[in-house]
């Protein structure tokens, strides 16, 4: 498991070493640099283009689960939602917009 903390001071506890090679010290102060992670300019959340379900779309999930007993993944196909949606729909978590 990584631990870039970790690596970090590792990385600037051999920097105070007097004794290491020029060369060694540019390597390490190059490895550094690559641990400091820059934000993007979006940030780190990719927005999604799912769009929510209407109260219609949750009816029809219920139905389709609970009356034609369909899989959460062929109720997803057809309603064109992701699955975490529909299940989230058909258990109550999302009432529809």
């Amino acid at each position: 498991m990584s631990d870039i903390p970790k690596a970090r001071e590792i990385l600037e506890t051999l920097l105070r070493y007097e004794e290491l090679p020029v060369f060694a010290k540019g390597s390490i102060r190059r490895a550094l640099e690559l641990l400091d992670r820059e934000k993007p300019a979006g940030g780190f959340m990719v927005k999604s283009d799912d769009t929510d379900m209407t109260k219609a779309e949750v009816a029809e999930a219920c139905r389709l689960r609970f009356e034609q007993r369909w899989g959460v993944k062929r109720i997803a196909a057809h309603l064109r939602h992701n699955m975490a949606r529909v299940s989230e729909a058909i258990n109550g978590k999302r009432p529809g917009v």
